[in-house]
């Protein structure tokens, strides 16, 4: 059952009662696309005003694509549904459900998502209903101290109705001081309780963050840090370590510790809730100073990984074999090594000559063979590589070998070796 249930009991006292299993099977393509398809058996009831009884069996096919700066996810599912609350007539219909989610993040400082979906089936009616959905966000920084945040959407199903939600609002942050922020907001929401009562409110924040020492600062100072991640909307929920102490960042990545003893100390960062594909600029521990009656700083820049793939071909008496490697390779592979001049990795061929690494930060990669690590009879035909590669960039390099020629010599001439002229007779006596 849902793991939210006693959670939004508690809040909101009729939260529905959800159940729920799936399968599903993932298939990756490439780093920039893959594909997920599933089945899924879910139901759900409303346990106060009884507004809805449901069951849903569907299949469902979920596609991600990664293209470059732009992100699109498709999802389609089909199925039926059944109602439990029509007491007259067929209780289950068919159910088709489809929706698209687009999303572009031009650079630090602009993201923009968009989300359509369309569904046709018998949850919340006694008979088929089909239904549209919009929804649009959109972010921009204007300056360091001028945020604008955005969001607008048309609808959203009924079983939601215990909850307040927003239909468009608009937030407006200012900095006026080191530690003042100003924020105006207004808001339209569909009011909690209720399917179709809604109200527009106009809220006017000022926030100011008095800082109280529980210590000398003399010994004591501050650690201010800021987590740039250009491939995330929201940053909050980074964990950050030094020591027994931790802080966790907030939307725009700040974190901070406001007393540390003066000292060195190594800083940790967890940074899984950004997602499999980010990767720090520079991989930690990092050791950061502390100066005792001062703030310190520290920045880290976060990115999307990228991946370097090919393959190794081998060429013999100017002939190419097209991609197999000899046996006298395929037991040992051949050794591929990268480097940016912070890392250094390494790996070997398959039976096939192919090789990758992925999860690399982006930047400028050195991709080569090493000489004295080829198997006997093979030398190579290409210099190492340099590679710039960008964020979410996946970029494929191939080497060449040939097998090393014996070169055999004849003599021309030689001189015959001297036989003594010995008498038959002697030689019998001998």
């Amino acid at each position: 059952k849902s793991e939210q249930n006693m959670a939004l009991d508690t809040l909101y006292n009729n939260a529905p009662l959800r159940q729920q299993w799936n399968a599903s099977f993932n298939w990756v393509f490439s780093h920039n696309f893959r594909a997920t398809a599933s089945y899924n058996n879910r139901t759900s009831k409303d346990q106060l005003q009884h507004l809805f009884d449901y069951q849903t069996r569907t299949g469902r096919l979920f596609l991600s694509k990664r293209m470059n700066r732009i992100n699109m996810n498709f999802q389609t599912q089909i199925g039926k549904t059944k109602n439990y609350l029509i007491t007259q007539g067929s209780q289950s219909a068919f159910s088709m459900q489809n929706n698209l989610h687009f999303s572009y993040r031009a650079n630090d400082d602009f993201y923009l998502s968009a989300h359509i979906n369309y569904w046709q089936d018998n949850r919340y009616s006694q008979s088929v209903a089909k239904t549209w959905q919009y929804s649009l966000s959109m972010n921009k920084r204007i300056t360091d101290r001028l945020n604008i945040n955005l969001q607008a959407t048309s609808s959203y199903d009924l079983e939601y109705y215990y909850m307040q939600r927003n239909l468009l609002s608009c937030n407006i942050q200012a900095k006026v001081g080191k530690n003042s922020q100003l924020g105006f907001q207004t808001k339209y929401n569909l009011l909690k309780n209720s399917t179709n009562k809604k109200e527009l409110s106009l809220i006017l924040r000022y926030t100011h963050q008095f800082e109280m020492p529980i210590a000398k600062n003399k010994e004591t100072g501050v650690l201010e840090g800021e987590i740039h991640y250009p491939g995330k909307q929201d940053n909050e929920g980074i964990i950050i370590s030094i020591g027994s102490q931790h802080a966790i960042t907030n939307r725009q990545g700040i974190f901070r510790f406001s007393y540390l003893k003066a000292g060195q100390y190594y800083l940790t960062i967890d940074y899984s809730v950004l997602g499999v594909h980010a990767i720090a600029e520079t991989k930690g521990p990092y050791l950061v100073s502390i100066t005792p009656g001062t703030t310190n700083h520290f920045s880290l820049n976060i990115s999307s990984d990228c991946a370097i793939h090919g393959s190794v071909h081998i060429k013999q008496n100017n002939a190419s074999f097209s991609n197999t490697i000899t046996p006298q390779v395929d037991e040992k592979g051949i050794p591929v090594s990268i480097t940016n001049g912070k890392e250094n990795l390494q790996t070997t061929t398959d039976q096939s000559g192919h090789f990758q690494f992925t999860h690399l930060s982006p930047g400028h990669w050195t991709v080569k063979i090493s000489k004295k690590k080829l198997p006997n009879g093979l030398i190579k035909e290409d210099q190492s590589r340099e590679l710039d590669i960008q964020p979410a960039e996946d970029k494929q390099i191939d080497f060449i070998l040939k097998k090393q020629l014996r070169v055999i010599k004849f003599q021309q001439t030689f001189n015959e070796p001297d036989i003594p002229n010995i008498p038959f007779s002697e030689k019998k006596a001998q």
